[in-house]
């Protein structure tokens, strides 16, 4: 039974390497922050930039740098950061039965979460459009116009963020204290890739991170906030 298990994950990663392939192929030439939709075997996705599409679909499908391993069918998963649903595709494929609520609070990243989930017929994903962070309500958001987009905090240079590319903006969104949804249920995975927000985030959580049974982050250091990872790491630790 095991080797038939490894024997299926094997065929699925070697198809999931032909599908980067492909797309790496049909997106090759099209500019950056140009807008579009791609076909490539069952995968069927529009995207606000070509090169962030690859770079998601290698490192979450090909490379699995935040799988994780569950006996559940049904696995309750937080996704922080969804932005046009790459992983959240992903882990539906991986647990077809699993509970995803997926937070994204840019509006045009989080339409083609929508439309990507429909095009590739997945309809019980739980889309909140709102920001994780350390409260609930409103704060300013940077959005650079495909993933690397961020809750804009004291001291960010905002008008030099906002030349780095065409489609670079800076409005208000809705945001959502990550701690009370930890202290509502237990998790078997929370994946964080909120750019920049993770430390204050986690930090915030405290003890609620014991319902946490999988915490997947993608951590982004800056010279303002060296100590962000030893904080978050600390607490994630305690």
């Amino acid at each position: 039974m095991l080797s038939l298990v490894k024997s299926r994950l094997r065929e699925r990663s070697n198809q999931d390497l032909v599908t980067y392939r492909q797309l790496r192929l049909k997106l090759a030439r099209v500019p950056r922050y140009q807008p579009g939709f791609v076909a490539v075997g069952n995968w069927q996705l529009h995207y606000l930039d070509a090169a962030s599409l690859l770079s998601a679909f290698d490192v979450v499908v090909v490379k699995r740098w935040n799988d994780f391993r569950c006996e559940k069918k049904n696995p309750v998963i937080l996704d922080g950061g969804a932005n046009i649903g790459i992983s959240a595709i992903h882990y539906k494929r991986l647990f077809p039965d699993a509970v995803i609520t997926s937070f994204e609070p840019d509006p045009g990243a989080c339409e083609l979460l929508r439309r990507n989930l429909a095009a590739n017929k997945i309809h019980d994903v739980e889309i909140v459009e709102k920001a994780l962070w350390t409260s609930n309500g409103r704060t300013s958001f940077f959005s650079e116009g495909a993933d690397a987009n961020r809750v804009v905090r004291e001291g960010d240079e905002v008008k030099q963020l906002a030349t780095l590319t065409p489609s670079a903006k800076q409005f208000d969104v809705e945001t959502v204290r990550l701690a009370d949804y930890l202290a509502r249920t237990h998790y078997d995975l929370v994946k964080l890739d909120i750019e920049s927000a993770e430390a204050e985030v986690i930090v915030d959580c405290g003890d609620t991170l014991r319902n946490v049974r999988n915490l997947v982050i993608e951590f982004h250091l800056t010279n303002s906030q060296p100590h962000d990872l030893a904080r978050a790491l600390e607490k994630a630790r305690g």
